[in-house]
């Protein structure tokens, strides 16, 4: 069996339409320029499933939202993303074809929806790594 790990990245306020602005545990995190920012893979693998919260304000999100997978700046569209259904707090997609990645590639989101409302959102994947006879130093 192959180690799957779990990443996550967050928002706090709105999400804004066609922003990179998922922060892997940086504030800073905001605008266009951060889609070179995000999660470096340290050993090749595929994503496996992704998945969404959302709240506005400690209710259900009124609005549906979409995010999409970035890879090295190249957003893989909308065949590696997940949708937050209205009325929801969260929504979650297993990929038919897992989305294959290399080590150094890096990772990060793009929003598709403008929900102002949003207070506050996590994205997660959930990556099986392929680490055997791997150097991972």
């Amino acid at each position: 069996m192959k180690p799957v790990i779990k990443i996550w990245a967050e928002r706090y306020g709105p999400i804004n339409s066609l922003q990179y602005e998922w922060s892997f545990g940086s504030s800073a995190a905001g605008g266009r320029g951060h889609r070179k920012l995000g999660y470096v893979m340290m050993a090749d693998g595929r994503v496996l499933r992704m998945g969404m919260s959302a709240q506005v304000d400690g209710r259900p999100v009124d609005a549906a939202a979409r995010v999409t997978i970035v890879v090295n700046g190249t957003g893989r569209g909308l065949d590696y993303g997940v949708l937050l259904p209205a009325n929801s707090y969260h929504g979650t997609v297993v990929f038919e074809q897992p989305l294959e990645l290399r080590r150094g590639m890096r990772i990060n989101f793009q929003s598709y929806s403008n929900n102002p409302a949003i207070t506050s959102a996590v994205v997660s994947l959930l990556i099986e790594l392929d680490i055997v006879g791997q150097k991972l130093y």
